[in-house]
C-alpha cells in the first residue's frame, strides 16, 4: 500500500460468458477494485441491454419506499431480524413477494383510511347534534316564554320554526335579546322576498343548515354570508373546545359548529356554495326532538362499533408493517445491489454472437490476483462452460487516482477529496493532513484531543 502516492493502475479487458455475466459483476462488486468504462456512450438509458431489469429494480425500490412511508406514518420502527434458515431471495422471488405485500398493505391502508374518515365524520356529527341541539333547546324555551308573556298576540297563517313555537317567536328566541332589532329587520326582508304583500303580518318559515367550519375561517365565513344574502340570514356558532380530526385531511384542527338560518331557495343555494368554498362539512340535523334523540343514540352506537373495527384494522396493518420491518434493510440492500449490478452490465459491450460480453475497466496492479480469483469463483458458481478471459490493454489514457486506505486514513482522505482529488501518481495531500488537521482544529476550537480523534 502506497499512501504517499496513488496506486499504479492498469487498463484491463474481460470477455465474460453471457450466463456468467451477472455473477461476475456481483463478485467484482464485492471486491470493489475495478472501475468499468462505458462502452456504449451513444446509447440512452432506455436503449441499454438490461434496461428492463433496471426498471424492475426501480419499481421494487418504489415499493420499499412505500413501506417505509407507511411505517413512518404508523409510528413504527424497523427492527431487523435474521433467521439462520432464511435463504436469500432471487430477484424474481423478491419482486413477487414485494408485489403481494404491496397489494395487501394498500388494501388495508385504504380500508383503514375509509374507517378513519367515517369515524371522524361521525364524531363531527355527534358534536353537531350536541351543539345545534343546544341552540334549538334554547329557542324552544325562549319561544315558550314569549308565548306565555304575549298570549294576546295572534299571528295568522304562520308555521312555527320549532315544534309548537311560531316563526316570529322562535326567530326572536334564536336571535336573542341583544339582536331583536336586527331580527325584525331581517324578518321584514324575508317577507318582502318570499311572501306577497298583505295587509296582515305573515310569519315566514326559516330554513337552516348545520355544518362545521375551521375556527380561523369563521369570521370570514360569516362576513361572506352576510354580504351574499344582503343580511337576510342569521348565524349561530359554538366553538369546539378540543381539536378534532378533519375527515378530509386527517389532521387535528380547531373547528366550530355553525347553524345558518335563512329564507328562500335562492339564499339556500348561495349558502351551500359558500360552505363548499370554505371547505365546511355539512351534516343533517332533524327539527323533531324525538328524531334528534334517536339520531344521537344511533351515532353513539355506530361510533362504538366503528372504533372496535378501526382498532382491529390498525392492529392488522401494524402486524404486516412489523413483519416487513424485520426484512426491510435486507431487501433494500439486495435491490440496490441488483440495480448497481445491472447498471454495470449496461456499460458492457455485447458480442455479435450474443454469447459473451466484453468489459473494460481500470484495476490496481497490486489487486490483479484478487480480481482473477473473483472471476474464477463467479465462473464456478454460474456453471459456465467457458471461463472469463482477463487480459491487460495498452493505452495512453490518464488512469484514475486510487488510494488504498484503512479506517484511520480514510477519514483524512475523505477530507482532502472533499476539496479535490490529486492527479494520478501525484503526492497525496492526505499524508500532511494527518499531521496538520489536529493542530488546525486545536487552533480553531481549542480542542486538540477532539481533532486528533476526529
Amino acid at each position: 500500500m502506497e499512501l504517499f502516492r496513488s496506486e499504479t493502475m492498469q487498463l484491463v479487458q474481460m470477455i465474460v460468458p453471457a450466463e456468467a455475466a451477472h455473477d461476475t459483476v456481483t463478485a467484482l462488486g464485492e471486491v470493489g477494485l475495478v472501475q468499468f468504462r462505458d462502452l456504449n456512450p451513444d446509447r440512452s438509458a432506455f436503449q441499454r441491454t438490461y434496461a428492463n431489469q433496471v426498471k424492475r429494480c426501480d419499481e421494487m425500490l418504489r415499493k420499499l419506499r412505500f413501506f417505509a412511508e407507511q411505517t413512518s406514518k404508523a409510528g413504527l420502527v424497523n427492527v431487523p431480524m435474521t433467521d439462520v434458515n432464511d435463504k436469500p431471495y432471487h430477484l424474481d422471488e423478491l419482486e413477487q413477494k414485494l408485489e403481494e405485500l404491496e397489494k395487501e398493505l394498500t388494501l388495508i391502508t385504504r380500508n383503514t383510511d375509509n374507517l378513519k374518515k367515517s369515524h371522524s365524520e361521525l364524531v363531527e356529527l355527534q358534536l353537531v347534534l350536541d351543539r345545534a341541539g343546544g341552540f334549538f333547546d334554547d329557542a324552544r324555551v325562549g319561544a315558550d316564554r314569549g308565548i306565555n308573556s304575549s298570549s294576546r298576540m295572534q299571528i295568522s297563517g304562520g308555521v312555527g320554526l320549532l315544534g309548537g313555537a311560531t316563526g316570529r317567536d322562535a326567530e326572536e328566541s334564536l336571535l336573542g335579546s341583544d339582536s331583536m332589532a336586527h331580527s325584525r329587520n331581517s324578518s321584514r326582508s324575508f317577507s318582502e322576498y318570499e311572501q306577497p304583500q298583505h295587509s296582515d303580518p305573515v310569519a315566514v318559515r326559516l330554513g337552516f343548515i348545520t355544518a362545521t367550519v375551521l375556527t380561523h375561517k369563521c369570521a370570514s365565513f360569516e362576513r361572506v354570508l352576510f354580504r351574499a344574502t344582503r343580511g337576510n340570514m342569521f348565524l349561530k356558532q359554538s366553538q369546539i373546545m378540543k381539536k378534532v380530526e378533519d375527515p378530509k385531511t386527517g389532521d387535528l384542527v380547531e373547528k366550530t359548529v355553525v347553524v345558518v338560518f335563512f329564507a328562500g331557495e335562492r339564499a339556500r343555494s348561495k349558502i351551500l356554495k359558500i360552505t363548499e368554498a370554505f371547505g365546511a362539512n355539512r351534516y343533517p340535523f332533524p327539527e323533531d326532538l324525538s328524531r334528534q334523540l334517536q339520531m344521537t343514540h344511533e351515532v353513539t352506537a355506530r361510533l362504538v362499533e366503528l372504533q372496535s373495527t378501526l382498532e382491529a384494522s390498525i392492529r392488522h396493518r401494524n402486524a404486516i408493517l412489523t413483519t416487513i420491518g424485520h426484512k426491510f434493510d435486507e431487501w433494500l440492500a439486495a435491490v440496490r445491489k441488483e440495480k448497481a449490478t445491472y447498471h454495470a452490465l449496461n456499460s458492457f459491450s455485447i458480442d455479435v454472437t450474443r454469447k459473451c460480453l466484453v468489459a473494460e475497466g481500470w484495476c490496481p496492479v497490486s489487486a490483479k490476483t484478487r480480481v482473477r480469483e473473483a472471476l474464477l469463483l463467479a465462473n464456478r458458481n454460474s456453471s459456465a462452460q467457458m471461463g472469463t478471459v482477463f487480459q491487460p490493454l495498452p493505452t495512453r489514457e490518464q488512469p484514475p487516482t486510487y488510494y488504498e486506505t484503512n479506517k484511520v486514513t480514510e477519514v483524512f482522505q475523505g477530507i482532502v477529496e472533499a476539496y479535490g482529488i490529486a492527479r494520478y501518481r501525484e503526492v497525496n495531500p492526505a499524508v500532511f493532513t494527518i499531521v496538520t488537521f489536529p493542530f488546525l482544529f486545536a487552533v480553531m476550537f481549542g480542542d486538540f484531543g477532539h481533532g486528533k480523534f476526529f
